[in-house]
């Protein structure tokens, strides 16, 4: 997210950056069970450097793209 320039923006700002991540996790977690699916966490620790390596290059994808590309196969690949 860019800068508050206006008022618009900087409300816009302050709602993202205080939103309960905790809480949400939580709920996440509590529905998924209800509903019998399986969630798996996977830490983001290197995963665009690692998603660039193996994906980036070949499917020509941006660093972002290639982390969610990397979570998702090594999450699939595992199971």
């Amino acid at each position: 997210m860019g800068k508050g320039r206006n008022k618009k923006q900087k409300r816009l700002n302050r709602i993202v950056h205080t939103l309960d991540y905790r809480r949400y996790k939580e709920t996440l977690e509590r529905v998924s069970k209800k509903e019998g699916i399986k969630i798996t966490f996977i830490p983001p620790y290197n995963t665009s450097i690692n998603g660039l390596e193996k994906f980036g290059e070949s499917k020509k994808l941006n660093r972002h793209q290639a982390a969610a590309y990397y979570i998702s196969r090594n999450r699939f690949e595992a199971a």
